[in-house]
């Protein structure tokens, strides 16, 4: 039997507000009608993450009891009653920032959920929940946080989950889950419909640049590989062609993007779970990737985080695949996404922890 809740607390990323929305939501409320309280926010589309997550979670919390939903950056006090639950990002203190490392030094004491945390220690109504790798760079800062909450709900892939019992800071973490990223297939529609012929293959990334993103790699890639012709979204990088340093990758644009490059490719170091990848495996580019992008499939072509020749190895072979070779390799993707990457198995996951007898 589901668990009902009086009050759920959610902390995540929000959009900006709909203030007209909000208000006609509030008259409704007064006159005892149904609201959504999506309808306050101004999603994009599509909706990128961490916004999809807040998005998907606020649907499938809903059921759960009287959902109350609060942005990251916020901080407000909260009282928790005997039958509430919280579930919510922690936060760094963006003043501790090093501008060296990129790294944080501390949480935020004020931050939303910190409090909660801080307030109610090893209350079994309290869950963190964020993305999660072995990075004492990107997770440190959260450890004083993590040691105080009995569950902590990591959102990263097979990598990190499968080898949880050799990370380090494993000891911070009193009940650690796993849960794997998702994306909604109908936001980011099949549109690669054709590939460059063999030896004629465009490689692609989008994100940002940065050293633990594989910046060096991607640029010596240039440099070593005869066969180079790569195109970036969302960074320059040099040695690459700039598409677009920023924008909103919609069906239109992504369209004509897929219909020039093949082979969307992650040198990622320390990734919980590049979103890219599903969006692209959705679209229909092959992807080629390092396991600490947070995948590894049997249908992702495995890069190495330092192998330059290993690498070689991998895009030449992308290159002599024939187009019937990589229409399979496609189907296999979609497969992955309909089966183990969508929202559906994500908001599953998140109810089974939630209502689990603690």
């Amino acid at each position: 039997m589901v668990r009902k809740f009086n009050t759920i607390h959610f902390v995540y990323a929000l959009p900006s507000v709909n203030n007209k929305k909000k208000f006609f939501n509030r008259v409704r409320q007064k006159l005892r009608w149904r609201v959504n309280i999506l309808d306050e926010f101004n999603w994009p589309n599509p909706i990128p993450a961490p916004l999809s997550i807040t998005y998907n979670l606020i649907s499938a919390l809903r059921p759960l009891g009287n959902l109350k939903v609060y942005d990251i950056a916020d901080t407000q006090d909260i009282i928790l009653g005997e039958n509430d639950i919280f579930i919510g990002h922690p936060w760094p203190d963006m003043k501790t920032k090093s501008p060296i490392t990129n790294e944080w030094d501390s949480f935020d004491p004020q931050q939303i959920t910190n409090k909660v945390i801080l307030k109610y220690p090893m209350d079994k109504r309290v869950y963190a929940i964020s993305p999660f790798n072995f990075d004492d760079g990107q997770m440190a800062w959260a450890f004083p946080l993590i040691e105080k909450v009995q569950t902590y709900i990591g959102i990263c892939g097979d990598i990190w989950s499968d080898n949880f019992d050799a990370y380090p800071g494993k000891n911070h973490f009193n009940k650690f889950i796993h849960v794997n990223m998702a994306i909604d297939m109908k936001q980011y529609s099949f549109i690669k419909k054709d590939f460059n012929p063999p030896g004629l293959r465009r490689l692609l990334y989008i994100g940002r640049a940065s050293e633990e993103k594989g910046l060096l790699q991607m640029q010596t890639l240039p440099k070593v590989y005869p066969k180079f012709n790569g195109a970036t979204l969302g960074c320059i990088i040099e040695g690459w062609h700039c598409l677009q340093e920023w924008g909103t990758l919609d069906d239109d644009f992504m369209k004509k993007v897929a219909d020039s490059y093949d082979i969307l490719i992650s040198f990622s170091k320390m990734d919980a779970q590049a979103t890219t990848v599903l969006e692209g495996m959705s679209r229909g580019l092959i992807v080629a990737c390092t396991k600490e992008t947070g995948y590894m499939h049997p249908s992702i072509f495995s890069l190495s985080v330092d192998n330059v020749n290993k690498n070689m190895d991998v895009f030449n072979n992308l290159q002599q695949l024939e187009n019937d070779t990589l229409i399979k390799i496609q189907e296999q993707n979609l497969h992955l996404l309909k089966t183990k990457y969508n929202w559906g198995v994500f908001t599953n996951r998140i109810h089974e922890i939630l209502t689990s007898l603690n």
